[in-house]
């Protein structure tokens, strides 16, 4: 595989992530299989809020089984970050909330920080003004943020 990543981008090479596991690849589609029944009696209404898709790189539509779709691909899909973070700077974004389980070691909620706080800071460094960021990984930081909007 090395080899041939060397022929097709030559002079570029890997990153080993620091990842929990194969998240967005081929290796979660049996995961996502699981999960599909789950996605499909979990009840949905129309977004009232923008809701940027890791799938599309844009924001999920009104569609309930669009958005079905779309969190099933989004289990063994590439993320596309780039895309949504363009998207969420070309309207203008005043506040980004982030929620997921974090980076860490440990295996409790309180043993884990912001997956994103650091890509959000480089990505948004030349807006004015930014957006705020918020990322909800526990009781705690969910506290937070509901109190920061009081």
């Amino acid at each position: 595989m090395q080899e041939k990543i060397e022929q097709e981008y030559p002079g570029k090479g890997g990153v080993r992530l620091k990842t929990e596991g194969a998240f967005h690849t081929s290796h979660m589609y049996p995961a996502a299989q699981d999960f599909q029944p789950t996605l499909e009696s979990a009840y949905f209404v129309h977004p009232q809020i923008h809701v940027a898709s890791n799938t599309t790189g844009k924001f999920h539509s009104p569609d309930v089984v669009e958005i079905r779709t779309n969190l099933y691909n989004q289990l063994f899909r590439p993320v596309r970050w780039y895309e949504n973070l363009s998207a969420i700077a070309e309207i203008g974004i005043d506040t980004i909330i982030e929620f997921g389980g974090g980076l860490g070691k440990g295996d409790a909620p309180e043993d884990k920080r912001p997956n994103l706080q650091g890509m959000m800071v480089r990505a948004f460094r030349r807006e004015n003004p930014r957006p705020a960021y918020h990322s909800v990984i526990n009781l705690q930081t969910l506290a937070n943020t509901v109190e920061s909007f009081s």
